[in-house]
């Protein structure tokens, strides 16, 4: 439609209807398609024509022979071309969609509301509930439109909008906002279920994405303005569906009720699941492929198990996929597994090359400086930590194999927890465990503990001792602030004399009272922990994002209560100058190591120094405010063993995770550049 075409329909139609007419008669010759709201020319043309003049739908007969303006049929004529050459559908042209009766607004980052859920919703979901429902959740909501059409029709009720897309949900916002629901409607922020509190919903309405990878390649070009995220499911288009209909028994209440749209993928949720007890639901203003399941139902299928929390075989690149967080390294790998009071602690060490001395009695060492209860100032829990190895030496050298060690635990004392399993003790990980799981071991923290860093020591001395006898590499750390107690590294010799790792023997009896003092007001201080690696090679450390300065960051703040990292000089290096920070290179070597041994990503060869924070802990005796798992605010006291400074014992930690970062990078280094020959100077 070229500008003459334009402004011969601008010149000679004057009216509402000559506009409806004009409509309706381009429509049908264009032979667009239909199906986002409406199913004719007539009333594409009403939803396109009257909210371009921002008038309702449902104006007086003898309105419609209202004159024009110019600007006006501009406007109109415009998106009825625009409509037809680039076949946009009409509710992303006006903004303007409706759904229940409601008006809702919509642009590309939703779908447009069509759903034949609409229609349960105006009849309150006749016979298909025993109650009124007190909590409504619309998952895959989109604008927005089924989670306040339900608001209206249940007005007593909390509705959850649930959402991947912030652009959906920015969208839903918007609805909310308009139709003064926000305290009605709450819009979430989830991968489907995954980041959901453990609500028990008395009915679940989910639209989800549903097009098979079929349908996803035949669909009008109408479609194509939509966001595919909304659209596409997968080979089968299931790929959500599944994942609903596994999660949803522990988010319905006893008499809960799960509806479920899939559309034309019903023909393969029957064939999969011929077994589970679908109720197809039917509609007097036409659409299928809704279905209905109670709780009962869903917990009693038979073929449950194949659509519960696992990836299914058709969800390739599944973004729900569970990865887990136990292992570090590439090539030395180090996995760990075990609770603060489970039976046991463990690990496997992969990537141990063959032929190496090794006993546990080379473990132990640094076990026992790790240990808990070797000193007043650390918790009296009283843990041998012997250390076995079960895998991977044989006659005293290692085979190349994985090497299995396993510590028992042999001193939990679970009472000292059981009065506080359903409160949440504030700063530790109780709250966000149980939001991430569901569920959580309240005895001392299970996973949380750094009970768990006993093996992490284990696994470093293996790293720490392979570093020295082949490469000379001396991985140390020290205590270099406690609290307000700043501590110099005067003489390294002193760290192994007195129970803090502190290198400045001047400062012991400032720790010492310290230390007295926390314990007996029950507190706890926070502390700086240095550690230095010595005799580095250069050359260590895989550009871009596995620099070795990130590696080691990465494995410095996995260790508990660690909440800053600095390489070097650190966050000190703000307030130099260029002249004053970089390091200079004569033929004697570098002058200073404000990089801390690490450029671009890479050791330089000189010593490589790391510092972390660790935040005072939270298991203290000074009541504190929180919550208990109905929401109750309570007052609590930890009670059981614990460590007024966790600092204290995280020098061999962070001793281990440095050793185990660079073991790692010193076998990447060697597969990929043992050839490598520079004239460049080393120092």
């Amino acid at each position: 439609m070229d500008k003459i075409f334009v402004d011969e329909a601008v010149s000679e139609l004057h009216t509402i209807q000559d506009m409806l007419r004009w409509a309706v008669s381009r429509f049908s010759a264009a032979n667009i398609w239909y199906g986002h709201g409406t199913d004719n020319p007539w009333d594409e043309a009403v939803q396109l024509v009257l909210p371009s003049l921002y008038l309702p739908l449902d104006i007086p007969e003898d309105m419609r022979t209202a004159r024009l303006t110019s600007s006006e049929k501009h406007r109109i004529v415009e998106r009825v071309i625009r409509r037809i050459n680039e076949r946009i559908p009409v509710a992303y042209l006006t903004n303007k969609a409706w759904f229940c009766g409601h008006e809702f607004y919509v642009d590309e980052r939703v779908l447009v509301p069509r759903s034949p859920i609409g229609e349960l919703i105006n009849n309150h979901f006749a016979g298909l509930i025993s109650q009124q429902p007190k909590y409504i959740l619309d998952m895959c909501t989109g604008s927005g439109c089924i989670a306040i059409a339900c608001a209206y029709a249940f007005p007593d009720a909390e509705v959850d909008a649930v959402d991947i897309s912030p652009d959906a949900l920015a969208v839903a916002e918007h609805n909310i906002e308009d139709h003064g629901l926000i305290h009605h409607v709450t819009p979430i922020r989830s991968d489907l279920f995954r980041d959901l509190p453990k609500v028990q919903y008395d009915l679940i309405v989910t639209n989800p994405p549903y097009v098979d990878a079929e349908d996803m390649s035949d669909l009008p070009n109408e479609y194509r303005h939509e966001p595919e995220l909304g659209l596409a499911s997968g080979t089968d288009g299931l790929k959500l569906t599944r994942r609903i209909l596994g999660n949803a028994p522990d988010y319905l209440s006893d008499d809960g009720v799960l509806i479920c749209e899939v559309g034309n993928s019903m023909v393969h949720l029957m064939e999969q699941y011929p077994d589970v007890p679908f109720t197809w639901l039917e509609f007097d203003n036409g659409g299928d492929g809704v279905f209905m399941l109670t709780k009962a139902q869903l917990l009693a299928a038979v073929n449950i198990s194949t659509f519960i929390k696992i990836k299914h075989a058709n969800d390739n690149n599944d973004n729900g996929a569970v990865m887990a967080g136990n292992t570090i390294g590439q090539l030395f790998r180090v996995t760990t597994f075990g609770e603060s009071h489970g039976l046991a602690l463990g690990c496997i060490v992969d990537g141990v090359p063959p032929g190496i001395p090794l006993t546990e009695a080379d473990l132990q060492h640094d076990l026992d400086r790790r240990r808990p209860g070797t000193s007043r100032y650390t918790t009296q829990r009283r843990e041998p930590d012997q250390v076995k190895i079960l895998s991977g030496v044989f006659d005293g050298v290692t085979t190349g194999t994985s090497i299995g060690l396993l510590i028992e635990n042999t001193d939990q004392r679970s009472q000292d927890y059981s009065a506080i399993k359903d409160v949440f003790r504030p700063g530790h990980a109780d709250y966000t465990y149980e939001q991430k799981y569901g569920l959580r071991d309240y005895r001392g923290g299970g996973r949380s503990s750094a009970r768990e860093t006993a093996m992490r020591v284990a696994a470093g001395a293996i790293a720490k001792k392979y570093l020295a006898e082949k490469f000379g590499i001396e991985i140390r750390g020290c205590l270099t602030q406690m609290g307000d107690i700043p501590l110099e590294i005067k003489d390294w010799r002193q760290v192994e004399l007195n129970p803090f790792f502190c290198p400045d023997a001047d400062k012991l009896d400032a720790l010492d009272e310290l230390m007295r003092a926390l314990k007996k007001e029950g507190d706890s201080i926070g502390a700086k922990v240095t550690v230095m690696a010595s005799g580095v090679p250069a050359g260590l450390g895989e550009p871009v994002f596995d620099r070795l300065d990130a590696d080691i960051a990465h494995a410095l703040m996995s260790i508990n209560a660690v909440k800053g990292v600095e390489i070097g000089e650190g966050f000190n290096v703000v307030a130099l100058r260029g002249s004053q920070n970089r390091d200079e290179i004569t033929v004697q070597g570098f002058q200073s190591n404000h990089a801390g041994g690490i450029l671009g990503g890479i050791s330089s060869g000189q010593h490589i120094v790391a510092h972390m924070a660790l935040k005072p802990t939270s298991s203290i005796t000074v009541p504190g405010r929180t919550i208990n798992r109905m929401g109750e605010e309570v007052e609590m006291i930890t009670k059981g063993r614990h460590d007024p400074c966790v600092g204290i014992r995280a020098v061999p930690i962070a001793e281990a995770m440095l050793a185990i970062v660079l073991m790692d990078h010193l076998l990447r280094h060697r597969a990929q550049n043992a050839d490598v020959k520079t004239e460049i100077p080393r120092w």
